[in-house]
């Protein structure tokens, strides 16, 4: 007995040794990270809300910054206008708000058109950045399925987002949700491969998400070119969570092109959506 008690004894030792030892070993150590020069980013997304006249856009345009630094660089000054097929113009102002906010520049006299094409120009710091895009049709959502037992301890909630497909040779959508236990917005990604002008389904779910939680989702229309370039975006992000197994993080480009310097690219992406929104309360 007294031989166990004091091996019992001698393993807490031990064991308190190395835990001062680990401690005594912790070390700050500064990462130097590279710092590319700042590019471009115009967020020119153009979405016509059913049932409304969609007059009122609102294009952003900022700049890349720092891994850590907080604040976006908003980009002032810059002259941006849509031109549609009929070779009609629709300006976008500058708008400035009551924090002195810039980077927001606005049109309230945008007429949207299902299947027509616009070409977007910036002129910002004596370069034109040019695209051209068209103006695609979405579904309706026609029901919403809820599931309460998802997870591992099958007490997790989510929903299932089905609408029709629209009755074209191919379509490609976008489901955004937005609530109050992300931090984003939560992005997928749809297209009508087997299942054209059928139910086609959305699905999201959070370990979060509680009784009378609201999910705003946002259904989009895109073109294959926008739904192969969030594929890469989502691809990338969900990359960079991986920890130490993480890919290569990986330049993924739009389809804005720089027309005086090709070499100094925008990020962002041109993109013309009829959108359906609806709000979903948890049961």
């Amino acid at each position: 007995y007294l031989i166990t008690l004091n091996f019992k004894r001698m393993k807490k030792i031990i064991l308190s040794l190395l835990i001062i030892t680990m401690v005594s070993c912790e070390k700050i150590i500064d990462v130097e990270l590279t710092t590319s020069e700042p590019q471009l980013v115009i967020e020119a997304s153009i979405n016509w809300e059913k049932g409304t006249n969609g007059s009122q856009q609102t294009i952003l345009i900022s700049k890349t910054t720092s891994y850590f630094e907080d604040d976006v660089a908003k980009v002032s000054g810059a002259n941006v206008l849509i031109k549609n097929s009929k070779n009609e113009s629709f300006e976008f102002f500058e708008g400035v708000s009551n924090s002195g906010e810039t980077g927001k520049y606005i049109c309230q006299n945008f007429v949207p058109e299902l299947g027509e094409n616009y070409t977007l120009l910036v002129t910002v710091e004596g370069e034109t950045y040019t695209s051209s895009e068209k103006l695609i049709a979405t579904a309706t959502i026609s029901n919403i399925e809820q599931r309460n037992d998802l997870g591992f301890n099958s007490d997790e909630i989510g929903i299932k987002v089905n609408f029709m497909d629209l009755p074209t040779e191919k379509s490609f959508y976008m489901m955004r949700f937005d609530t109050a236990v992300d931090a984003y917005p939560i992005y997928e990604i749809l297209d009508d491969k087997y299942k054209e002008s059928n139910i086609i389904s959305g699905l999201y779910t959070n370990e979060d998400l509680k009784t009378d939680e609201l999910i705003n989702i946002s259904l989009f229309g895109v073109t294959e070119r926008y739904y192969n370039y969030m594929k890469r975006l989502l691809g990338a992000s969900s990359a960079a969570s991986n920890g130490p197994f993480q890919v290569a993080p990986t330049k993924v480009k739009g389809n804005i092109v720089n027309s005086t310097n090709p070499e100094n690219f925008a990020y962002g992406y041109f993109r013309l959506s009829e959108t359906y929104k609806m709000t979903y309360s948890v049961k």
